[in-house]
């Protein structure tokens, strides 16, 4: 049997045969073209309307899921999987919490902020470095981390830059 002899269907006979609502159905064939008209309405073959209605609403790329495409029930089951999903991935620590990555990283800037505040001290001592040498390495290394305080503040986070904030929460790490 070729596609041209199966049944044509209309999106009302769809909807019975379904049990799909008739603008759900259309979402989902959008883009199928009719097989004919009867009665002034459109008529599709099955051969071409099932497999965009069984198959899982996706992106044109079939990469996501939409489920703004997806009946109630359906998508009501996608977000309760993608919440599991996501209680799985923080339980396997696929995702950390956002505060617990900011204290992390304040540590870590802060251990190299004092790192590199000792330095002049440092090759002062190990180098026989003098100290008018050391106080200019001293500024360098202040302009420098000043430089990256706001580097730091003006990385996009959704949130506006507050450069004060950003120095000051770097310089507190090294008191």
């Amino acid at each position: 049997m070729t596609a041209k002899q199966y049944p044509t269907v209309s999106i009302r006979a769809l909807s019975k045969l379904t049990g799909l609502d008739r603008d759900y159905i259309l979402r989902r064939i959008e883009g199928v073209q009719p097989a004919a008209h009867q009665r002034g309405h459109p008529v599709y073959r099955l051969t071409d309307v099932l497999p965009p209605l069984t198959r899982p609403a996706a992106t044109p790329e079939g990469d996501e899921v939409d489920p703004g495409l997806l009946n109630p029930t359906d998508r009501r089951a996608w977000y309760d999987s993608e919440l599991k999903r996501r209680q799985l991935q923080t339980r396997d620590r696929e995702l950390i919490p956002v505060d617990e990555v900011q204290s992390t990283v304040a540590r870590a800037f802060s251990a190299i902020a004092q790192h590199l505040l000792s330095l002049p001290d440092t090759l002062e001592r190990k180098t026989g470095m003098t100290g008018e040498a050391a106080e200019v390495v001293e500024t360098i290394v202040h302009e420098s981390m000043n430089t990256l305080a706001d580097d730091l503040a003006s990385l996009d986070t959704g949130a506006p830059a507050d450069y004060a904030a950003a120095r000051e929460w770097l310089l507190r790490g090294l008191s």
